[in-house]
């Protein structure tokens, strides 16, 4: 069922590829390269995150879910 009111349907944006915005979820800048790269294939692709990123992350987010 699709949602019809609530924040994931408060606003919609469309980008420029080469301008992404800077947060974005991980990952998913290389994911739309890939497409606009290969778009009549699937591209099976690993993800892999360091260790260093996850930790660096966790702590971001504990610091910045305290302050909001």
């Amino acid at each position: 069922m699709p949602i019809k009111n609530g924040h994931e349907t408060e606003k919609l944006e469309w980008f420029k590829p080469k301008k992404l915005p800077m947060f974005m979820i991980l990952n998913r800048r290389k994911q739309i390269k890939n497409f606009l790269k290969h778009k009549d294939t699937i591209i099976k692709d690993l993800i892999f995150v360091s260790t260093f990123k996850v930790t660096l992350l966790k702590m971001v987010l504990r610091v910045f879910g305290k302050v909001m």
